[in-house]
């Protein structure tokens, strides 16, 4: 009985915390989740199975906490590990995450069309935003790839996507695959590079380029032009 109460209670703070957060909660979340985190394990309660159900109409505390964050356009493009402090507070109690919950994060930052805060995110080991092959090939520090998506002039407008990754020939060469994942649109992309196998018009082995939308956004047209990059013999 102790226990269930202690959950409950924790899980009232949290939803509060994520309720009312502001410039004050925020500075003070990682001494509230302190404190729930030693409740918990003092029963015996797992502290990222509570942060990681879905209890909030739905959701996790994390989708709360990013699809309430207020979007500003000036801020510079993010570095490893840096993001607003309830943000990083609740992803470092919760981990290890379960794929649910990447999900949900996902699905916040598309909801809150939050760019810069879902590429700072895929630059935390916890979000573990790459395959395991590819940690295994990088070690543990998460490698800086660069994605920054230009600003329309119009909704409707063409825009471009500029990127830059961390040792990608060998990453292709061993992990057979470099992917990349932006918030442009209301919809989230995926650029996958990968090595061709029984790819319709690609010759095995042949290194290929797919370009789609997750299954959270809508469906759309897409307009591009295809190079082809021919090899060069000396």
């Amino acid at each position: 009985r102790a226990a269930m109460e202690v959950r409950q209670l924790v899980s009232g703070l949290i939803h509060d915390l994520v309720r009312d957060q502001n410039l004050d909660s925020s500075g003070s979340c990682v001494g509230i989740l302190e404190s729930c985190s030693e409740a918990c394990a003092a029963q015996a309660i797992n502290m990222p199975d509570v942060l990681q159900q879905h209890y909030i109409e739905g959701h996790t505390p994390l989708y709360w906490a990013i699809v309430k964050r207020t979007i500003d356009v000036s801020e510079p493009p993010p570095a490893s590990f840096e993001l607003p402090p309830l943000i990083r507070a609740l992803l470092t109690y919760s981990a290890p995450l379960e794929r649910s919950t990447r999900r949900d994060i996902r699905l916040a930052c598309l909801h809150n069309g939050d760019q810069w805060l879902y590429q700072a995110l895929r630059l935390c080991p916890e979000f573990q935003a790459l395959s395991h092959k590819t940690q295994l090939l990088l070690g543990v520090q998460v490698p800086p790839d660069t994605v920054v998506v230009g600003t329309p002039a119009r909704h409707d407008a063409p825009f471009t996507v500029e990127f830059e990754f961390a040792q990608f020939q060998k990453r292709m060469r061993v992990a057979q695959e470099v992917y990349l994942e932006f918030i442009s649109h209301a919809r989230m992309w995926q650029t996958s590079f990968f090595l061709a196998y029984n790819t319709n018009n690609i010759k095995d082995g042949r290194w290929a380029v797919c370009l789609g939308v997750t299954a959270d956004s809508p469906s759309t047209f897409v307009q591009a032009v295809t190079y082809v990059l021919e090899e060069h013999i000396p």
